[in-house]
């Protein structure tokens, strides 16, 4: 996927964390869940693994090689809303604070967002793909 033809960057994003949301399980129900959505939009890393989870994460859950949103900072939504730019994004990340949901809440005037919380106890989810799912169909139909 790091080949991404133009036409994608169109897609909307769904932006993924690992600590906390896929590690340290590695459950390979992951993959599946996260591919079942892929049809609908750009899957990519929004983690401080960076490139590192190509290596190391996305084989152990069997999903390809995606691209990589990298943070120059301990902040992350400023990298997130730059790589995505007026892109539609979904983000599954179990470390939001009160400033990502307020930028979050500012940025959806201007394109869709979805912050989905991960419980780091629990990691990743069903109902949180099917969140996201449900979010990505409403945006297919709101665009016919």
């Amino acid at each position: 996927m790091t080949d991404t033809p133009r036409g994608e960057r169109s897609r909307p994003v769904v932006a993924l964390d690992v600590d906390g949301v896929l590690s340290p399980w590695l459950n390979p129900e992951y993959g599946e869940w996260l591919l079942a959505l892929a049809d609908r939009c750009e899957l990519v890393w929004a983690t401080s693994w960076e490139h590192n989870a190509n290596w190391h994460i996305a084989p152990a859950i069997g999903l390809p090689v995606l691209e990589v949103i990298e943070f120059p900072g301990l902040v992350k939504h400023p990298a997130v809303d730059a790589w995505c730019g007026s892109r539609p994004l979904a983000w599954l990340d179990d470390g939001f604070g009160q400033t990502a949901f307020a930028w979050a809440a500012e940025r959806n005037l201007r394109a869709k967002t979805l912050l989905v919380p991960v419980n780091p106890r629990e990691g990743l989810q069903r109902e949180q793909c099917a969140r996201v799912s449900i979010w990505l169909n409403a945006l297919a139909t709101s665009s016919r």
